[in-house]
């Protein structure tokens, strides 16, 4: 089963899947910094926590609008 091509289809999209969500978040952090300093213990646990890709995009967009750190992780 290993060997099977959709069995590695599968574990390729799942690798670029997590891939993906850590440089969301390591970018989400480090432009956060960057725009409102280094992120209190509840915010990094927050930012850690975040786990819907929809909700890092929707993140994303808004890092350049938001104002604060608070501002940028409010749920829609």
């Amino acid at each position: 089963m290993r060997e099977s091509s959709t069995y590695q289809a599968i574990l390729d999209e799942r690798q670029e899947e997590v891939a993906l969500r850590g440089a969301r978040k390591f970018l989400l952090k480090k432009i956060g910094e960057i725009r409102f300093g280094p992120p209190d213990p509840s915010t990094e646990a927050a930012i850690q926590a975040i786990d819907d890709l929809a909700r890092l995009e929707w993140i994303g967009d808004r890092l350049l609008t938001a104002t604060t750190w608070q501002d940028l992780l409010a749920t829609p």
